[in-house]
């Protein structure tokens, strides 16, 4: 970049610090995606452990079923109440 200021490349780049710049932001880019793919793929549930399927879209779910769900949060209540 000709300017430390400036976000943007221009043709005046005589370092190729702007190419580099780019090409490290876009491999960070893909290594959260990957990542997020990854805990998507290898979920389980906070309670029992199993499996949790991920529907493709939304939030990943954090129990496998609504007992655990329940479960998990009278335990978080009671852990608290008791504090």
């Amino acid at each position: 970049m000709t300017s430390k200021t400036k976000s943007t490349c221009d043709e005046n780049d005589r370092n190729d610090d702007c190419v580099d710049s780019q090409a490290g932001a876009r491999l960070d880019a893909m290594n959260a995606r990957d990542e997020a793919e990854e805990m998507r793929e290898c979920a389980e549930c906070e309670l029992c452990g199993k499996d949790v399927a991920y529907s493709g879209k939304g939030r990943p779910r954090r129990f496998c079923a609504p007992r655990c769900k329940t479960a998990f949060y009278r335990a978080q209540r009671a852990l608290k109440a008791g504090a």
